[in-house]
């Protein structure tokens, strides 16, 4: 085996191993998927190319097929670029207060404050929803700002929600998310990942 193609399985590697790190477990060819939903088609189809040379060479005695030199700089570009990414929600969030449900609108318009949304949660810390200026406004017009969150829940938004090992590269940039323990309505509130700290 020449040194070009003993470097390409090396980088080859290495790459599985940033994936399987950074992505909890995915695989090349999960990250060859990924590139193509996220319109990165010449990316995609390199490192499709790369995966079936490096499965032939890696299942086949014979040298049918060498790796160029081009590729391994392809490779080693794709490692740097995953490492460059590798933080998650949790690095980046923030463990902003939430509001209890039997708070009134009022306490919840005083601690909203400037913020875009204030998360909500029950007595056992589960996300319920949020708080915005349009809930304020809503609860106000309805004459209901001195009375319980609990009792009104359907004015409360929805906003996109992740959970903490989601990498940050899966977030789009700008959006606010909360952050459950599970990435779901009903999971237990742990923060908020504001967009712009993406």
């Amino acid at each position: 085996m020449n040194k070009l193609t003993e470097r390409f399985l090396k980088n080859y590697k290495t790459l599985e191993d940033v994936i399987a790190r950074v992505y909890d477990q995915k695989n090349v060819y999960d990250y060859e998927q990924y590139l193509s939903l996220n319109g990165k088609d010449q990316s995609a189809k390199k490192l499709q190319l790369c995966r079936l040379t490096r499965n032939f060479l890696s299942h086949e005695n014979e040298l049918f097929i060498v790796p160029t030199k081009e590729m391994g700089i392809f490779l080693c570009t794709l490692i740097k670029d995953i490492e460059r990414n590798e933080g998650k929600v949790k690095d980046k969030m923030t463990r902003a207060t939430p509001i209890d449900t039997n708070a009134t609108f009022v306490q919840a318009a005083c601690q909203l404050g400037k913020k875009s949304f204030l998360p909500v949660v029950d007595n056992e810390k589960n996300y319920i929803g949020c708080i915005t200026q349009d809930t304020i406004i809503k609860a106000v017009q309805k004459d209901i700002s001195r009375e319980c969150i609990e009792k009104h829940k359907q004015l409360l938004t929805k906003v996109p929600i992740t959970k903490p090992g989601v990498p940050l590269n899966f977030i789009t940039t700008g959006i606010d998310c909360v952050v459950t323990d599970n990435g779901q309505q009903d999971g237990r509130y742990r923060g908020v990942l504001y967009g712009d700290r993406i």
